[in-house]
């Protein structure tokens, strides 16, 4: 890579303008998938608490709804910016 290539795809980068499709495709995926980690650390934290206090399912339940919640929050905030 040129030193002109070099110093395109760094101002491409620094003004929000990404031009290769693998990088945006990247990109976009991480963006979607994150929102998804409230769920996953939930349930993974709540099967932990009911292990240690010895409780059926009780904190798996209440954890997966409280990530259910920030998720629909996430997306929600999301949706609202993109609208404004």
């Amino acid at each position: 890579m040129n030193e002109t290539s070099k110093r395109e795809a760094r101002d491409a980068a620094q003004s929000g303008k990404i031009t290769k499709p693998g990088v945006l495709l990247t990109l976009t995926a991480l963006d979607t998938t994150w929102r998804f980690l409230p769920i996953l650390i939930g349930t993974i934290v709540g099967i932990a608490l009911d292990n240690t206090f010895h409780t059926v399912v009780l904190w798996t339940i209440i954890l997966l709804a409280v990530g259910a919640l920030t998720v629909a929050y996430l997306i929600y905030r999301q949706l609202k910016a993109v609208k404004s």
